[in-house]
């Protein structure tokens, strides 16, 4: 069995590949270190990822995603968004971070992203907090008004799945939606 593996390996390392590497275990290699990091199995993947997402993560982030596609990102456009709609990250502890978003001056979101194990996060954002940030009176909300709070924080504390396959990308795939691609604002 082993012999049929080199064998295999062999015979797929000539032959061409996609994104930059031409093997199939060069590609597995390039995989494996964007999803899994050092971790040599299930057990070291669950104590190890956080750090991995958590390296440096320190800055102001964009999410890309939302923002642009490939045709309309430029090094000014990324610029000019970063200074109006980064997000602010900070790490909080060994297993956690916090994402602040602001709305003006005296308006801002802490969203928590607590490590689950591996690459998963728990995300937590306070109602009191989405109310001042999203502009509603919490004490005067209307049925519309607690809608849309309720929307919105369902779709912030929920599971996320959270990959760093570079270390100024920053991969944040909340569960039953479209991941959102944030890049690094340059300093």
């Amino acid at each position: 069995m082993r012999r049929l593996f080199l064998v295999l390996a062999t015979a797929l390392s000539t032959a061409g590949g996609v994104h930059g590497e031409s093997s199939l275990l060069g590609q597995y290699g390039a995989a494996r270190q964007a999803f899994l990091g050092t971790a040599g199995n299930s057990g070291s993947f669950l104590r190890d990822y956080p750090q991995v997402v958590l390296a440096d993560i320190d800055g102001l982030w964009l999410s890309l995603t939302v923002l642009f596609d490939e045709a309309q990102a430029s090094d000014g456009a990324i610029a000019t968004a970063c200074t109006k709609l980064g997000m602010r990250i900070r790490q909080k502890s060994r297993y956690a971070f916090t994402g602040t978003r602001s709305a003006g001056t005296d308006h801002e979101l802490d969203v928590i992203y607590s490590s689950m194990g591996g690459n998963r996060f728990s995300v937590f954002a306070e109602e009191t907090q989405l109310f001042r940030f999203l502009g509603i009176d919490a004490s005067k909300t209307d049925e519309a008004s607690r809608t849309t709070v309720t929307n919105y924080l369902r779709s912030l504390n929920v599971p996320v799945t959270i990959f760093r396959p570079s270390p100024d990308i920053l991969v944040i795939q909340p569960e039953g939606l479209s991941p959102q691609i944030f890049g690094r604002c340059s300093a």
